[in-house]
């Protein structure tokens, strides 16, 4: 196998990309690179090589990167000032699917709160408490805790970026 043949090393220097382009204040462009890179999954990772022994660690390996992604992308669209409405039900079965992960829980936290359901949030985050000590024994995390401050605050903080005006079209007769 070439270098860069496999999807997974299209994933992954996609995934790269699109995380400089999040750091850099870009998140329109991040959210488009993530989309691109997370549309090279067909399906569960090494799904015809499950019986092997090798399989399992590394399809996990690999499911934990498509998840990072997912959050990324999430990530993205909320920073890039869109309509945080419009990821909530995406993060809802997100959240379901994968209980115990604090950043989607964080990530719809932070929607709800910009749809305009503070109240929605501040459930969510003792729904999320409850289940942690009554079923891990342990408090969430500090992003989590600082997040259900900040929104019991109403934290400037917490609004959504402004809308950047998309670029205009150049004449192409000009």
């Amino acid at each position: 196998v070439d270098e860069g043949e496999l999807d997974v090393a299209r994933f992954e220097s996609l995934v790269t990309a699109a995380r400089e382009q999040l750091s850099a204040g870009n998140a329109r462009a991040a959210a488009q690179g993530l989309r691109e890179a997370l549309e090279l999954w067909r399906g569960p990772a090494l799904r015809e090589f499950r019986a092997e022994p090798f399989a399992e660690l590394a399809a996990g390996r690999l499911e934990d990167q498509r998840l990072a992604a997912v959050e990324d992308r999430l990530q993205a669209e909320l920073d890039s000032g869109g309509d945080a409405a419009r990821v909530v039900p995406e993060l809802e079965e997100l959240v379901a699917a994968e209980p115990l992960r604090e950043r989607p829980r964080e990530l719809l936290m932070l929607a709800l709160y910009r749809a305009g359901r503070q109240a929605d949030a501040l459930d969510l985050y003792r729904r999320t408490r409850d289940l942690f000590v009554n079923e891990l024994g342990i408090e969430p995390g500090p992003g989590l805790r600082e997040l259900e401050q900040a929104v019991l605050r109403q934290d400037t903080a917490l609004r959504a970026p402004p809308r950047r005006p998309r670029p205009a079209a150049r004449d192409p007769g000009a």
